[in-house]
């Protein structure tokens, strides 16, 4: 008897094997969950070194007010071009887990009271973190396709722990060189559960074996689309993704409240995350590696540049799912290169201009040729989009065939299940924090009884101390010892690179009971301006001042409900002078300072 196309028998067999393999599955095997947790743990650690590195670098050109010379550390990540050297290629793929504990020296930094010296070690540690997990890949891919699928899935959960963690200590990352234990660091922590993980991935046994992957035996391709194409994922991934505030301030526009808020949206984003890696295993790779899809992702993209509120919102949410599902397949499209040290190099080499340029558009008052990519944030989202249209371009008609066939051996769907389970936990924990954190809006000034309250401004320098360290407690300390009701803050946008995608007055404000305007976005091209009241703000509204041969100003016009009284506070950042003024809106008297 024939049903559909396949005799009888085979159906059955068919169904036995998958209901085998789904009780396997079901069997826990807790060792390899124990491994599925210390590989996820370590995509973690490489994030946050990763992302510590511009902040760490940020510290020089600030205090020389121009290029150091520091910033030639960014390169350390081209150091997967190492890989072009068999015996190194050979050495990582044999002893990758000594080679994560010795990046352990960037988490280790912050033992290192200099600056300079401190930099080193996040760029020696970063360097060697980046030639780990990318020798890792080809490895895997070469070797072991069901071991890289589990690979590029713990590096992309890595990306969504550390954004939980910062959404968990208010923007900061908990285990970066700029934080210690009491500026809000959980240094020693972290380095002890890496150093467990380290260990531990030390003394498995292999759990899959080796299936090889014929290798061609003809002149090996260029692999440049490829490395094109994973730059462009990683810029994104980096400077829209590795925060939960990020995508929301965006498009923040001021008070009434139009759109999404940090706490408690910064939970869908992280959320939207979980769901765009989930895609990445069950939606077709042809779906997803389609021209289609693709146009819809830049639809977002164009939506979140131009639009604010929740049409920005939905728009970076778009881009942002996109950019978790394509990530296992850029990986592999560069990992199954049979030269994956310059498809790798290259990859993060052209990551790197990309990312020079995304701090140029501000910064062209202090670098050179910088007036060319003056407020041009489009040409660098245009960039990134059209890398990741060339990895899509290399991908079409030489992957999508055979992936469309779904893997479905039992190391493939324990991952997976593994996978939906982490990302679950996660949106559940990104949901509590939420909820813990969520603003009481119940706020009292120093002085209620006396109907009194008391102004100031602070040019707060990027929240970095003199000596490197993140000063937000010190900068809460001082505020609340002047009693400041009313408080502007300058040069407060970090939401970059170079700063850490770090949102300072998400702390300030929460600790110290006050309302928050952050004041003009990181698509505005400033410096910024942010706004902490502990009267509530009824309205608010955001300026470019112009500036034809410096930066641009950031200005908030902002209204005050004040003991009943509506009064208006401008918050603005003019060069060499700065104020706050403030004016009775029925009396028309004003005072500044």
């Amino acid at each position: 008897m024939i049903l559909g196309n396949l005799p009888l028998p085979n159906v059955i067999d068919s169904r036995k094997r998958k209901e085998d393999a789904f009780v396997r599955v079901k069997r826990i095997d807790w060792e390899d969950v124990g491994d599925f947790a210390a590989e996820t743990y370590l995509g973690f650690v490489y994030w946050s070194i990763f992302t510590s590195l511009g902040v760490s670098i940020w510290y020089f050109p600030l205090w020389h007010m121009g290029i150091s010379g520091f910033e030639a550390v960014l390169f350390v990540t081209v150091s997967p071009f190492l890989l072009g050297i068999p015996a190194v290629r050979s050495f990582v793929a044999n002893r990758s887990s000594s080679l994560h504990f010795a990046s352990l020296i960037a988490l280790a930094a912050y033992l290192v009271r200099d600056p300079t010296n401190r930099l080193m070690c996040v760029g020696l540690g970063l360097g060697i973190s980046n030639l780990t997990w990318t020798g890792q890949f080809h490895h895997a891919a070469v070797t072991n396709p069901a071991r890289f699928q589990r690979y590029t899935l713990v590096f992309a959960l890595g990306l969504v722990l550390s954004s939980i963690a910062k959404m968990a200590c208010y923007a900061n990352n908990p285990i970066w060189p700029i934080m210690k234990a009491d500026t809000g660091g959980w240094n020693k922590t972290g380095i002890l559960l890496a150093v467990i993980s380290c260990v531990r991935l030390g003394q498995r046994s292999p759990t899959v074996p080796a299936v090889g992957i014929p290798m061609s035996k003809g002149k090996p391709e260029s692999g440049m689309l490829a490395a094109v194409g994973l730059a462009g994922v990683v810029f994104g991934l980096h400077t829209l993704l590795c925060d939960s505030s990020t995508l929301i301030l965006w498009v923040w526009d001021g008070f009434p409240v139009k759109g999404p808020l940090v706490i408690p949206h910064g939970a869908v984003t992280i959320i939207g995350m979980s769901v765009g890696l989930i895609l990445s295993g069950q939606a077709p790779t042809s779906l997803l590696l389609g021209w289609p899809v693709f146009g819809v992702a830049c639809l977002g993209a164009l939506f979140l540049y131009c639009f604010a509120g929740w049409w920005g919102y939905l728009g970076g949410l778009t881009l942002g799912i996109y950019l978790m599902a394509i990530t296992p397949h850029f990986l592999r499209a560069s990992s199954e290169s049979l030269t994956p040290g310059r498809v790798f190099g290259v990859a993060f080499l052209i990551y790197d201009f990309i990312l020079l340029a995304s701090v140029w558009v501000v910064a062209y008052a202090f670098v050179p040729g910088g007036p060319l990519l003056r407020e041009r944030t489009d040409l660098i989202m245009i960039t990134m989009l059209a890398c990741i249209g060339a990895g899509i371009h290399h991908q079409q008609g030489k992957f999508l065939s055979k992936d469309d066939r779904r893997e479905s051996g039992l190391p493939y769907q324990r991952t997976q299940s593994y996978t939906r389970a982490t990302v679950g936990i996660f949106s559940i924990l990104a949901c509590v924090i939420a909820f813990l954190r969520f603003p009481t809006f119940d706020y009292t000034p120093y002085h209620p009884e006396a109907k009194l309250f008391t102004t100031g401004i602070w040019t707060v320098h990027f929240g970095i101390d003199n000596e490197m360290w993140a000063s937000e407690i010190r900068m809460r300390d001082a505020i609340k010892d002047l009693e400041l009701d009313v408080v502007g803050l300058l040069e407060s946008d970090l939401q970059r690179a170079i700063g850490g995608f770090r949102d300072m007055t998400q702390f300030l404000a929460e600790d110290m009971g006050m309302y928050v305007d952050y004041g003009p976005g990181p698509n505005k091209h400033t410096w910024g301006a942010a706004l902490l009241s502990k009267f509530p703000i009824v309205n608010s509204t955001h300026h470019l001042l112009p500036s034809p041969v410096g930066e641009l100003a950031p200005a908030i016009h902002a209204t005050l409900d004040i003991y009943g009284h509506m009064i208006d506070v401008i918050v603005s950042h003019n060069g060499i002078y700065h104020s706050v003024t403030t004016t009775d809106c029925r009396t028309g008297r004003g005072s500044g300072r």
